[in-house]
């Protein structure tokens, strides 16, 4: 009885430790991921998002039924702004809230998988990944999408190693929440059909897949029309890289390398990889990463970073895991350890968005009863977003990726303005120069200022 009593007061403290430790190392996550969280200047997809949410629920299923994404994120974003409003804060911390959940459950699996070791080192290391940071402060689906892909790559595991009919409702539930959310839901489903195929085990979840496939049957149409959308978009030649996304394709590369190696190692030394069902779990989704990694930057023509969010738990634990298995892997985490902290000291000092704050401002105060021109229709939005400062505007909604660059025609322009009038550029890399060469030919140009990549131009009538 004393003995029984003595081991169930050793678990209790183990327990107690391990909670400890899981909460520390969340609250850890948190602060990194709430810290400068206000301070970036509103995304051009942020800010999307907030004009769609003026709709009607119906009206954002419509909208995005011709968009790129499903409408799943959107409805929890109306109702949330509704709630909470729509500053830089309100909007992002849903993000963080995903992000935190991600790295739980990020534990959990890499606890079932392995060991409480490599669980806690694989909390700690997605709460430094600069990658999935960047994302946590990024009001956008891609963090909710990497929560629900987590949760179902978990259950999927629980699923083949406990065989528990609970986890197959979680299953079912967070993949459809997820292919509701991003059309990458189904990258993370053919990894998981891959997964299940090397288990051998299909009819598990026959049933399962059937289901989740029923529960899209509506939306399946426009998933269709999206799917198009999105070659187009892929399609346009385009190509855009700051300092903080390319350090994210460094880091993925990185890690994909050197997991890719220690595989490699396993495979010569032991010979005998696919022989144990952790292994192949780690295997495939190593394998389907870098295959999946690879395609993204040789079919498209533009950084697709944020595709990649599902990834990040999957090569953390495969990272960690491999690296604590080898003698000297400290070092390797070290290395991860120095290059994480650069990177979340480009992501809090290196300002990547354009400054419309600051510019909202300057033309807040300066345009009196002059005429702006906006070469591009969310750019009047942007400004709006700071500025509650009414003001004449001409601006145009550009057809986006189908070839066709929509203008406003000169003559037009002529009509609108009057003797003075501003210009707003911002990244024009579809009009070029077209705005300022029709104001050159009749106006003469008095002063030009710049905000980061955004230009004013001030014009005034030739005389």
């Amino acid at each position: 009885m004393r003995s029984r009593l003595l081991q169930q007061n050793r678990h209790l403290k183990t327990k107690t430790k391990e909670i400890i430790i899981i909460v520390l190392l969340l609250m850890f996550g948190l602060c990194l991921r709430v810290y400068n969280l206000s301070s970036e200047n509103i995304y051009i997809d942020e800010n999307y998002n907030i004009e769609l949410v003026k709709n009607s629920t119906s009206g954002i299923i419509n909208i995005t039924s011709q968009d790129a994404h499903p409408p799943l994120y959107y409805l929890f974003f109306k109702y949330w702004t509704d709630i909470f409003g729509n500053t830089e804060f309100a909007i992002r911390i849903p993000s963080v809230i995903f992000s935190l959940f991600t790295l739980l459950f990020t534990y959990l699996l890499a606890k079932k998988m392995f060991n409480k070791k490599v669980a806690s080192f694989s909390l700690f290391s997605l709460s430094i990944f600069m990658p999935d940071i960047l994302f946590a402060q990024y009001a956008r689906q891609y963090a909710l999408v990497g929560l629900f892909s987590i949760i179902s790559f978990y259950c999927l595991y629980l699923i083949v190693k406990e065989n528990k009919k609970i986890y197959s409702l979680f299953f079912i539930i967070s993949n459809i929440l997820m292919i509701y959310t991003h059309l990458i839901g189904f990258a993370v489903i053919a990894l998981e059909i891959l997964l299940i195929y090397y288990y051998k085990k299909n009819k598990k979840f026959t049933i399962p897949f059937l289901i989740i496939f029923l529960f899209y049957i509506p939306w399946i149409k426009y998933a269709i029309n999206q799917i198009d959308y999105m070659l187009k978009y892929f399609s346009y030649k385009y190509f855009s890289i700051n300092i903080t996304i390319f350090f994210t394709y460094i880091s993925i590369i990185f890690f994909c390398f050197i997991i890719s190696i220690m595989i490699k190692y396993d495979f010569v030394r032991k010979a005998k990889l696919l022989s144990e069902n952790k292994n192949v779990f780690v295997f495939v989704s190593i394998m389907f990463i870098i295959l999946y990694y690879v395609s993204l930057n040789i079919l498209t023509t533009i950084t697709l970073v944020r595709a990649t969010i599902f990834l990040f738990p999957l090569i953390i634990i495969f990272f960690c895991k491999r690296v604590l298995s080898f003698k000297n892997g400290y070092v390797l985490l070290l290395l991860f350890l120095i290059v994480s902290i650069i990177g979340l000291f480009m992501l809090y000092n290196v300002n990547s968005n354009s400054n419309w704050r600051s510019t909202s401002k300057y033309l807040e105060k300066e345009v009196k009863e002059d005429t702006v021109i906006f070469d591009k229709g969310i750019g009047y939005n942007m400004f709006s977003y700071y500025s509650n400062k009414s003001i004449s505007y001409i601006t145009t909604n550009e057809k986006l990726y189908n070839g066709t660059i929509i203008v406003i025609p000169k003559e037009e322009i002529y009509e609108k303005i009057n003797d003075s009038v501003w210009l707003v550029t911002w990244r024009n890399w579809r009009t070029k120069e077209y705005y300022k060469n029709v104001l050159d030919e009749k106006y003469t140009l008095q002063f030009e200022k710049n905000f980061s990549d955004i230009n004013i131009y001030k014009y005034k009538k030739g005389e």
